[in-house]
């Protein structure tokens, strides 16, 4: 009897869950977020580690494009996700079910507290001059007295619609040793 050999192209998903892998990210995000008694299938971080790594993979947000992706590629995600991955568990509805779990602000601080916690390494150098490098950036933060954030500063392109965002700022990557915080403006 002949067995059928499959084929399917991974291109850069296995790196990209590989890193997801080392940050813990799946693990992080189910300790964080709670899901509701009935969620079935795969686990909340793993579905925002699959669709995460098609997000990043083929470059498209479009939310009803994932489980036919995810159909195409079900061995490579069996191997590297779980081997109950379904490409029902990349479902749009699914997915704007893991959309509205990360909605929770309170939830989000501090799982964001607990990710930068493992894995950003701030030295105490001794330096004789300090370059400053600008871009600009959005801030999800309120500017305290001063000009410093006190609460972990998080600075990315685009936002959540309820969140108040302030646009165009020229932020400074400076880390301050005197102060231990981070100018925001």
């Amino acid at each position: 009897m002949a067995e059928l050999i499959g084929n399917e192209r991974v291109d850069d998903i296995p790196l990209l869950l590989s890193q997801m892998r080392k940050l813990n990210l799946s693990g992080l995000v189910d300790e964080h977020f709670e899901v509701h008694g009935n969620w079935q299938g795969l686990s909340l971080g793993k579905v925002l580690v699959g669709w995460l790594s098609y997000l990043l993979s083929q470059g498209d947000h479009r939310l009803n494009q994932v489980e036919a992706w995810a159909s195409g590629l079900s061995n490579t995600l069996a191997q590297c996700l779980a081997p109950t991955v379904r490409s029902l568990d990349f479902r749009d509805d699914r997915l704007e079910r893991v959309l509205d779990r990360l909605s929770d602000d309170q939830r989000w601080d501090r799982f964001e507290g607990a990710l930068n916690g493992q894995t950003v390494r701030v030295y105490d150098l001794k330096v004789s001059c300090v370059r400053l490098d600008t871009t600009t950036s959005s801030g999800y933060r309120p500017v305290e007295a001063g000009g410093f954030c006190t609460t972990p500063c998080m600075f990315n392109e685009g936002a959540v619609d309820h969140i108040p965002l302030v646009h165009g700022l020229h932020h400074s990557s400076l880390l301050s040793t005197a102060h231990r915080s981070y100018p925001s403006l």
